[in-house]
């Protein structure tokens, strides 16, 4: 049996005839002699045992670094290739399909020639992740790195914020879980920490004027505008409703806690609020001197110097030398304090010292040696009811009580004792007793003629005191 390539031969097969047997895409005689036709095959297109010669055609599976190898298929030509069951794998990669010159292959289509059909991949990639810890500082900052295998949009920006950057895939490639979406990756920019003015307590003395609590350099302020409140101390900060931009004045005097924070702006975060203790402190009243004043035997009080500050509220005074109480109230002690003082009331002294000087005189006018005494007279600038009399013989000699009978030069001294009024006080004037003068008259007597006329004391009669 002779068959030529070029033309199609029909025959039927026998079966254990000895004649002819078909081996795959060959048949042999039955000398034993094998025809293998070149580049074709044998196929029973009906199913009638009728076989028809016919061009063949390989499908070759390039898998481009896959697992596990895909024998080739040889099939008859107008035939169609079948897919592999199992699709190939690769590190890192996922196998999308099968294509032919770079387009997905129909396996539904006939194959009219040799043809390799290749494996077509897609490369993992991760899906990209934001960029953390990101802070404003006035540049660009970049919230998703982008990377090969996908474009990447919205993922740059300036000012703090929340943003949502995305992520799409270029031909070839695929996510690592999988999944081919269009990513969103939500990235954020912090704001950044807003630094405060300088504050300083204006601390100062009460004087009556409104003046801010405390002095604000503004020069490293940046980030946000000052706030300003009052506290009742330095724990407890104020309500949010109660700062404002303005600096807190006072007038009196007192403690006072200026809190103080920056309000962010929109790059920036608000600073915790702190707390400036401020004090106004009272002003000083100085004691008024009050003068002394010099016993003078009457009721005396104090001269006090006339003042807005204070009130003169006890001011008894009296007449004895000594020390007596003087009361003054402040006006204002809510703003004003004595100088050693937190009260309101003060208690100064005023003092009568006694007097330094006391002027005595004394008068006495001289009697006849047998006459009554005559009383001296005198006057004291103080103590004059309890002046006494002293006598003596000379100016400076000693002087008694005892008041002086003979006739002579004599001396009285007129004196005033100290007491804690005023100093005691003296004086002396002379004065005389003059003698009485004496009349002598003979007594009569009798004389006879020739006799003598007696003598002696006997013999007269005195009147008037003979010193």
């Amino acid at each position: 049996l002779s068959l030529h390539d070029a033309l199609p031969i029909w025959w039927t097969a026998v079966s254990g005839s000895g004649n002819l047997s078909l081996e795959g895409g060959s048949f042999s005689y039955n000398s034993g002699s094998t025809y293998t036709p070149t580049g074709k095959t044998l196929r029973d297109f009906d199913g009638d045992g009728l076989y028809t010669l016919v061009d063949e055609v390989t499908v070759t599976f390039d898998l481009d670094g896959g697992t596990p190898a895909i024998n080739n298929q040889v099939i008859a030509k107008s035939e169609k290739a079948t897919k592999p069951t199992t699709d190939p794998t690769k590190e890192n990669y996922v196998f999308k399909e099968w294509q032919l010159n770079g387009a997905a292959y129909d396996f539904s289509a006939e194959v009219n020639d040799n043809i390799t059909l290749t494996a077509k991949w897609l490369e993992k990639v991760d899906i990209p992740t934001a960029v953390g810890g990101l802070v404003y500082n006035g540049i660009e900052k970049t919230g998703v790195i982008g990377g090969t295998g996908y474009t990447i949009s919205s993922n740059t920006a300036t000012n703090a914020g929340e943003y949502t950057a995305t992520a799409t895939l270029v031909d070839g490639y695929i996510w690592f879980d999988g999944t081919s979406d269009v990513k969103s990756i939500s990235w954020s920019i912090a704001k950044a920490d807003a630094a405060s003015a300088t504050v300083t307590p204006n601390n100062r003395t009460y004087d009556g004027t409104e003046k801010p609590l405390v002095n604000v350099d503004d020069s490293a302020l940046d980030g946000g505008k000052m706030q300003y409140a009052l506290g009742t101390d330095a724990n407890t900060q104020p309500e949010s409703a109660e700062y404002k931009d303005t600096i807190p004045t006072a007038t009196n005097a007192g403690t006072y806690y200026v809190w103080y924070k920056v309000v962010g702006d929109e790059n920036h975060k608000n600073t915790e609020p702190v707390a400036v203790p401020v004090t106004i402190a009272k002003a000083t009243v100085a004691d008024p001197i009050i003068a002394a004043k010099t016993y003078n035997g009457e009721k005396q009080v104090a001269e006090v110097p006339a003042s807005d500050l204070y009130t003169v509220t006890a001011n008894e005074g009296g007449t004895e030398a000594g020390s007596y109480d003087v009361v003054l109230t402040l006006a204002d002690s809510a703003n004003y304090k004595w100088s050693d003082s937190e009260d309101a009331t003060k208690t100064l002294k005023f003092s009568i010292v006694p007097a330094d000087a006391n002027t005595v005189t004394v008068a006495i006018e001289g009697w006849t040696y047998g006459d009554a005494a005559k009383q001296p007279t005198s006057t004291a600038t103080f103590g004059a009811d309890t002046v006494t009399y002293t006598y003596a013989k000379a100016a400076d000699g000693e002087y008694t009580a005892t008041v002086p009978t003979e006739a002579g030069t004599w001396y009285v001294k007129a004196s005033v004792p100290a007491t804690e009024n005023y100093q005691a006080g003296e004086a002396t004037q002379g004065f005389e007793i003059a003698k009485r003068a004496a009349t002598v008259t003979a007594k009569a007597q009798t004389v006879q003629a020739g006799g003598a006329i007696a003598t002696g004391i006997d013999q007269a009669a005195l009147t008037g005191a003979v010193e």
